[in-house]
């Protein structure tokens, strides 16, 4: 075999490759951050929507706990650290984390 020939196929192989990478519906996997306070309802008992689960003072989502609900913020605690977040701000780095492949098929 010559050295054109294994060039060629070299790049044959290569340019194959890409376009079945290119083809492929692969997305990476992304960093989501838990903690994200979408909503309140202040009433007499308040409830918050965090990561879409409705919550009320005193409970635990994620091992971090809900100490108090305003109309516009949430107090959490989680191994004596205590913060506050606004609706919809970004998560305070106490809030677990994790990996999740969105659209792998």
């Amino acid at each position: 075999m010559t050295a054109k020939i294994r060039i060629s196929m070299l790049v044959w192989l290569l340019a194959a490759t890409t376009m079945v990478v290119a083809m492929t519906d692969y997305h990476l996997p992304t960093m989501t951050r838990h903690g994200v306070v979408t909503g309140v309802l202040y009433s007499d008992k308040p409830a918050a929507v965090i990561d879409r689960e409705i919550v009320h003072e005193g409970n635990m989502i994620r091992g971090v706990k809900v100490v108090k609900i305003h109309r516009d913020k949430v107090e959490f605690e989680k191994h004596r650290k205590k913060w506050t977040q606004l609706v919809d701000e970004q998560p305070n780095s106490a809030w677990p984390k994790s990996w999740f492949a969105i659209g792998v098929h």
